[in-house]
């Protein structure tokens, strides 16, 4: 193959790249129509990233048409990653800073010390486990002594749930949203000064249409939950099997009058986050307005396939 002609061959693959980069979002913002495309929505820190790669390299190649469409295609989806990038935390704060911790541990999951001394040395006020299992809740004994105050539902399956505060907890419940019957915590967590109102829930993963859907009732109907509850201090955490580009993260977040802590934060895979490029961000802590997380910081695994994430957050008086 003379030069001239690999040279053609890599703009030709390359362009291919670019339409396939500029086709997948699309097909993704087309998601509440099919369970298929709505997959399609969770890469778009991929896509964008890949379109600026590829079009810097169409221009440095000469091929300057779909070099400058890679590129402007890739700013304009770039646009819609502006909100999350992290900005500088006050050096005051109006009110006292709490934290809490998320981690979906996997249930296969074999590194209990270590995930133990992780949740130790951590030290969150609250801490909201996933895929619990009874081995996990015998592992993680040694937690009552900094956490007097739980709630444990564990299960045999991947929806096994745990919480764990430093603080007293009101009203603990785990009732079931949409049509599995999958559990969800619900609690009033004391603190010193307020009352914070937390869910934490695990739906299906979207792997097929009845799972997708399953996801969507239950999401919906939380949020439905919300609206007809009253509270000042609503947090939601969970591995929600969704990214912040999907239609039903959208809507549930505007649903339930939620803001994401990665807003002004930083955003980053939290699922195979081990894999680097192709990780996704589908755990989430989520807060009412009245909340402020001024930090929020993607955890190690500890062999788990997700990533744990904390968040530091104030209560507004």
């Amino acid at each position: 193959m003379t030069e001239n002609r690999l040279l053609g061959y890599f703009k030709t693959r390359l362009t291919y790249g670019v339409v396939a980069c500029i086709i997948c979002p699309v097909l993704g913002a087309l998601g509440q129509w099919h369970w298929i495309l709505d997959l399609f929505s969770h890469f778009r820190i991929q896509y964008t990233i890949t379109l600026l790669g590829i079009g810097a390299a169409l221009l440095l190649l000469r091929h300057t048409r779909w070099g400058f469409i890679s590129c402007i295609t890739g700013i304009v989806l770039s646009i819609s990653l502006l909100p999350y990038a992290p900005k500088q935390a006050p050096e005051t704060l109006p009110a006292p800073e709490h934290n809490l911790l998320n981690y979906n541990l996997n249930t296969a999951n074999r590194k209990y010390q270590e995930v133990l001394e992780f949740l130790q040395t951590t030290n969150a006020d609250i801490v909201f486990l996933m895929e619990v299992n009874q081995t996990w809740i015998s592992k993680l004994s040694a937690l009552k002594a900094s956490y007097p105050y739980s709630i444990m539902h564990p299960r045999s399956d991947n929806f096994g749930l745990a919480l764990y505060s430093k603080h007293p907890i009101d009203n603990g419940m785990i009732p079931s949203f949409g049509s599995n019957e999958l559990p969800t915590i619900e609690a009033a967590i004391r603190l010193p000064k307020q009352t914070l109102h937390l869910i934490g829930t695990h739906p299906l993963p979207p792997v097929s249409k009845e799972n997708s859907d399953s996801r969507n009732q239950q999401l919906t109907s939380i949020a439905a939950h919300i609206q007809n509850t009253s509270h000042d201090y609503q947090i939601v955490t969970g591995d929600l099997n969704c990214t912040p580009w999907s239609f039903i993260f959208k809507d549930f977040t505007q649903q339930a009058a939620l803001k994401d802590s990665s807003i002004g934060n930083g955003i980053g895979g939290t699922w195979f986050r081990k894999l680097g490029f192709i990780s996704i961000p589908i755990d989430h802590i989520l807060g009412s307005e009245r909340i402020t997380f001024t930090e929020k910081e993607i955890k190690d695994t500890f062999g788990s396939d997700h990533s744990a994430v904390l968040v530091n957050f104030i209560l507004h008086p």
